[in-house]
């Protein structure tokens, strides 16, 4: 009964995060807000189900959105390397206990996920790249927008298990 529960509730949290990425294709304004409500639907699927069941959906969204999103390959990119992924990694890396190494690795992470992203999506789409800042620029307002993501995926994680984690227990 509880495969069964975890494999349905994974198939309703990939079609929503599929729904999410197709939303922010669509519109073509908060791309970034859309990308952090699909880290924040895998961080259900962790909390809800099981570490497994919410791999298993993250690469199922992963692998349709390469697919359904095809018009714009880029989205798809950014969800995989990072937005779907930093879950995983957050779990792995603040079960450490060190807050400045995994700090740094977080950053370290998110640096690397940006820059694989960067180079694939120019590879893919040469010459759309005009920077009008400085690189130096885009790098700080990046380390910036990272804490800001990371404080909001914990205060949410925060949120998520305190209010629903109980409730789920009990079924």
């Amino acid at each position: 009964m509880k495969n069964t529960r975890f494999i349905a509730l994974g198939g309703v949290l990939t079609a929503l995060n599929i729904i999410i990425l197709y939303m922010s294709v669509l519109l073509h304004f908060n791309k970034l807000f859309f990308l952090f409500i699909t880290s924040c639907i895998v961080v259900t699927s962790i909390i809800i189900t099981d570490k497994k069941t919410a791999f298993i959906s993250y690469v199922a969204t992963a692998l349709l959105s390469l697919f359904l999103l095809s018009a714009n390959i880029g989205v798809a990119i950014v969800y995989i390397l990072i937005f779907g992924a930093y879950p995983f990694i957050k779990l792995f890396l603040e079960g450490c206990r060190n807050a400045p190494i995994e700090f740094l690795l977080k950053l370290l992470y998110i640096n690397s996920g940006v820059l694989i992203s960067f180079l694939l999506y120019s590879k893919l789409f040469a010459d759309i790249f005009t920077f009008k800042f400085s690189v130096f620029i885009l790098i700080i307002v990046l380390q910036i927008l990272f804490i800001v993501y990371d404080y909001a995926l914990t205060t949410y994680v925060v949120f998520i298990t305190k209010k629903f984690k109980p409730l789920i227990k009990k079924q």
